[in-house]
């Protein structure tokens, strides 16, 4: 709650601001041999309550959820890998599902997911497809590739995470390459960072506000962060945790998916000032291949204001409306 006084006392306003958590969700398989429902989670990112958000049974030809991406109205597209193929399926909010792409055919599978700032629907193709990404208009209308990512030699196969910089750069982190690439807006490609020659392996990418690359090392158990100009840097490691997946909130929280001795499948919360926490654990035996964030809507403060005169108080209240602004201090005071 806010308390301002304006005009030497005379009025007051009261604001309440009301403090939401957004909703992680995490693309899963039940790794038990005796099971294999494949599924979709819906964690709540302050209290760690978790839920079957989708659910794809084993057997159903549909394959398995694997990378997903969220659009600007929250709806959620998730990759089904059906092992040489796939598709792909659009979920409302609420959790309504349609096929956005359907199979794509033999060998064609989509390895990943993003948005360019059109709001067209970017897919990394498997490693052998070309072009090596496609591109879907928001009604699911294939696109021309635009030349600059149609370029196998600035784009290799492979793209497993897609993700766009204020500035319109495009990032791409390429698994059978073990390297992220950006190609600026005029087409122009070129490799930023590689562990290739390295023992290890990226999994997962994401960019901060700052244009900082976090990538999820997780044979190195290690996050890396690159730099706009291509520096990497170790941002944190641990010797027991596995990190397989990374999403950030809108108040800089990294969300980390990690396996690991004492630390099966858990979501790990990093805050911007270094102190972590354990958000939610999911049931025995599933995993974690893919996880993002979603942002909840959150009212305008509701003000009461009270002006008084000559010992007589006049109220008024005014009703907050609802906003997708996000709070740039990243604070609920």
């Amino acid at each position: 709650m806010r308390l301002h006084w304006l005009a030497a006392g005379l009025l007051l306003v009261v604001s309440a601001v009301t403090c939401q958590a957004g909703t992680l969700y995490i693309s899963s398989v039940f790794s038990s041999s005796a099971k294999t429902d494949n599924v979709v989670f819906r964690v709540d990112t302050v209290s760690g309550a978790e839920s079957q958000f989708a659910n794809f049974p084993s057997g159903t030809g549909n394959g398995g959820p694997t990378r997903m991406a969220l659009d600007r109205s929250g709806n959620l597209f998730v990759v089904l890998d059906a092992g040489f193929t796939g598709s792909i399926e659009e979920f409302t909010p609420n959790g309504t599902g349609h096929i956005f792409v359907p199979d794509m055919g033999q060998g064609i599978t989509p390895s990943g997911l993003g948005f360019d700032p059109a709001g067209n629907l970017l897919v990394g193709l498997g490693f052998t497809a070309y072009p090596p990404i496609r591109v879907y208009s928001p009604t699911g209308v294939l696109l021309p590739t635009p030349a600059g990512i149609a370029n196998v030699a600035s784009v290799p196969v492979g793209a497993i995470a897609l993700e766009h910089d204020a500035a319109g750069d495009l990032f791409i982190l390429s698994y059978s390459h073990d390297s992220i690439y950006k190609v600026t807006p005029d087409g122009t490609g070129s490799l930023l960072s590689t562990v290739r020659l390295e023992p290890t392996i990226w999994s997962d990418m994401v960019l901060d506000k700052f244009g900082n690359i976090y990538a999820s090392n997780e044979t190195g158990n290690r996050i890396d962060k690159i730099a706009p100009d291509g520096t990497r840097t170790v941002f944190t490691a641990d010797g027991t945790v596995k990190p397989e997946s990374l999403t950030f909130d809108e108040f800089g929280n990294l969300y980390v998916g990690v396996v690991g001795a004492g630390h099966f499948f858990e979501i790990l919360k990093i805050t911007p000032s270094g102190q972590r926490s354990i958000v939610a654990t999911l049931p025995d035996n599933y995993g974690i291949f893919d996880m993002v964030y979603q942002p909840t809507l959150v009212p305008e403060p509701a003000t009461v204001s009270m002006l008084v005169v000559g010992g007589l108080a006049s109220v008024a209240f005014t009703r907050g409306r609802r906003s997708s602004r996000r709070s740039p201090a990243g604070r609920c005071d």
